[in-house]
C-alpha cells in the first residue's frame, strides 16, 4: 500500500529497501522450513539407533549376567554393571550415608 503512494513517503523511509529485505524473507523461508525438517529427521534417526545401540548394550550385558559367571567374566560384569547403575530417588539415603 505504500508503494501506491510514494509522494506521501519520506526518504528516510527507505521503501525500496524493505521491499527488497521482504523478498529475500519470502525465499528465504522455505529454505528454512526444509532445513528445519531436515533436522528433525535427523534427530528422529539419532534417537532410533541410540535407542537400537542402548537395547543391543542391554542385551549383551544381560547375557554377561547369565553365561558370565560360568566363563569367569564376573568382573567385566561388575564393571559394566557401574554403567547402569540407577541413582537414588529425592529423600533417599545413599549406603555410604547411612
Amino acid at each position: 500500500m505504500l508503494s501506491q503512494d510514494p509522494q506521501v513517503l519520506p526518504p528516510s523511509l527507505k521503501l525500496g529497501e524493505a521491499q527488497a529485505d521482504l523478498a529475500a524473507l519470502d525465499k528465504l523461508r522455505p529454505r528454512l522450513q526444509r532445513l528445519q525438517r531436515l533436522a528433525e529427521r535427523g534427530a528422529d534417526s539419532e534417537t532410533a539407533l541410540g535407542s537400537d545401540v542402548m537395547r543391543c548394550a542391554l542385551d549383551g550385558y544381560a547375557l554377561l549376567k547369565v553365561a558370565g559367571r560360568n566363563q569367569g567374566l564376573e568382573g567385566l560384569r561388575k564393571e559394566l554393571g557401574t554403567r547402569f547403575a540407577k541413582a537414588p530417588r529425592a529423600g533417599e539415603e545413599t549406603p555410604a550415608a547411612a
